[in-house]
């Protein structure tokens, strides 16, 4: 949240080199602050006889719905964050908008995403279970990123990066938690490794496909066209969900 807004910032008063020279400073405190860290006693893995491997993971996407819904969920969350995050401060700087407003706008995407996860339990609750909460997450980021590219005035895309910004936040944690939720314990490292590579395989395909979309046809379809894209991977969630809801109320039961 505060990156982007400061980012901006150092971009109109500074310059660019100073914008990325204070963005490397950040990872090097880090480094410094890890020097610190300890692991608590006791708190060793022990992973004994626990599936993992290739084959433990494709039994588990071909096996248990709840990975897979969880799967296609992750998948939408990082096709829309990825599609925002690369492509949105290229088509405001193509429509003369400053750098602030531009980090301001990433900055009020991601300040949406925080506000709203420890809202994550109220909001399933009205969205009338974890099925359709992530039926309304992907819905929020479709809508969102799909009309980006056919607004030109900053507040409407404040609007549009805050539902976006609304359907990723929740989207994200409620795919880890419906992948802990129904994979036994000793099968999680293997799930949780799956969901890892389908989030890198989406941040690799993506911006090729997106870019190759905006180099023919401009920022403006090519946002259309993401948004065309999670209308289809929600899709494919809602023939995942049938499955993923037996077995939750067989759990449940």
């Amino acid at each position: 949240m505060i990156g982007p807004l400061a980012g901006g910032l150092l971009l109109d008063v500074a310059s660019p080199a100073a914008a990325f020279a204070t963005a490397a400073a950040v990872p090097l405190l880090a480094l410094g602050c890890a020097r610190f860290l300890r692991v608590p006693p006791g708190e060793h893995l022990a992973v004994g006889d626990s599936p993992f491997g290739y084959r433990a993971q494709a039994r588990l996407l071909r096996g248990n719905p709840a990975v897979q819904a969880a799967l296609v969920l992750t998948v939408a969350v990082l096709l829309a964050f990825g599609s925002h995050a690369a492509f949105f401060p290229v088509y405001l700087e193509g429509l003369a908008v400053p750098a602030t407003v531009i980090g301001a706008l990433l900055s009020l995407r991601a300040l949406a995403s925080t506000l709203v996860r420890p809202l994550m339990a109220w909001a399933v609750r009205l969205a009338g279970g974890r099925a359709r909460a992530m039926v309304a997450c992907v819905g929020a980021m479709a809508l969102g990123v799909g009309l980006t590219g056919l607004v030109g005035s900053v507040v409407p895309l404040g609007l549009l990066a805050i539902l976006i910004g609304v359907g990723a936040g929740l989207g994200q944690p409620l795919s880890l938690v419906v992948l802990s939720e129904h994979v036994p314990a000793a099968e999680r490292p293997s799930a949780l490794g799956l969901r890892l590579t389908f989030n890198q395989r989406t941040q690799f395909v993506a911006p090729l496909a997106l870019g190759a979309v905006a180099q023919f046809s401009g920022y403006g379809p090519m946002f259309v066209f993401a948004g065309v894209l999670l209308l289809g991977v929600l899709w494919a969630l809602l023939g995942r969900l049938p499955a993923y809801v037996r077995l939750a109320r067989s759990e449940a039961g």
